[in-house]
């Protein structure tokens, strides 16, 4: 049955890749490295991790986590976090290499999933999810699926216009997207340019007006999504969260302000992520469980 049989699943993101083995819903295999090694040869990095980690557990199906839109195909249409992986097709190059199953998915989309099948959200009807790390992503789940939209790009929410911006060019192509002022980017780019030496950008004493502003940002996008979708559940993530004294409560009181009241502010519940860096392999999955064939490609 193609529940008892693992997957090798990749989170890629903006500074790390983790890579792991599930199987029966438990990570057999995992191990992280640094966004460099993939940038220099995206597709010889994934055909030598896939070949590596055979070598040390068994799997029968690769699934992806690109921070991209994701064509039908499996070609990475747009990935302005990483314009290394940009128009590569991973599906076709690990299908005709390795001759396994392969998917590939937005990395937020299958973390959100992750977190509606086994975390914060279980057992959730309608789930919407924001992940904030290098840039800004989200997810919708609706019965335990993925909602992509018409063309792969929904939940876009990192690209949605900001009002309160400075002019800036998004790596997208557009002016004063949110994400520019609401990601671990923009703040690490200020925290260098001020000489911050703390571990955590939410620990230096000369970033207060900078997180003010990434505050505002930040919940002006998450209840532009929550006003727009009146989710059951508001799920929070992403590694910048997991910094050291970041402002949960204060996000929080200013995502509900900006919420409509009294719906759907009274009904939509508000959690942190809680798997952490497993979200996207669990979510991963998930989703083969839902759309993995009985049979390798």
């Amino acid at each position: 049955m193609k529940n008892q049989e693992g997957i090798l699943a990749f989170d890629i993101g903006g500074t790390k890749v983790a890579y792991g083995v599930v199987e029966n819903s438990r990570i057999l295999y995992y191990d992280v490295v640094s966004t460099t090694a993939l940038k220099k040869d995206p597709e010889r990095f994934i055909l030598e991790t896939c070949k590596r980690v055979s070598s040390k557990v068994s799997y029968r199906a690769v699934i992806l986590g690109v921070p991209a839109v994701v064509g039908v195909d499996g070609t990475v249409l747009s990935a302005p976090n990483l314009k290394e992986i940009e128009r590569l097709n991973f599906k076709g190059l690990i299908q005709d290499e390795c001759r396994l199953e392969v998917h590939i998915e937005n990395d937020v989309n299958l973390s959100i999933l992750g977190e509606t099948v086994y975390g914060a959200a279980r057992g959730a009807k309608y789930v919407f999810g924001v992940y904030v790390g290098t840039g800004l992503g989200a997810g919708i789940v609706i019965n335990k699926a993925i909602y992509r939209g018409g063309s792969g790009a929904a939940a876009e929410i990192g690209h949605i216009y900001y009002p309160d911006g400075e002019g800036i060019v998004c790596g997208c192509g557009k002016v004063d997207c949110v994400e520019l002022y609401a990601s671990g980017k923009r703040l690490e780019e200020v925290k260098a340019a001020r000489n911050c030496k703390s571990d955590s950008v939410f620990l230096c004493q000369e970033m207060k007006e900078e997180i003010d502003k990434f505050l505002k940002a930040l919940s002006f996008a998450i209840s532009t999504g929550a006003n727009l979708l009146d989710p059951d559940v508001l799920v929070i993530g992403g590694g910048l969260v997991e910094s050291k004294e970041f402002p949960w409560g204060e996000l929080i009181k200013q995502i509900e302000e900006k919420t409509r009241a009294p719906l759907p502010r009274e009904h939509v519940k508000i959690v942190k992520a809680q798997l952490g860096y497993k979200a996207c392999l669990f979510g991963a999955y998930a989703y083969f469980i839902s759309h993995g064939s009985s049979t390798t490609c």
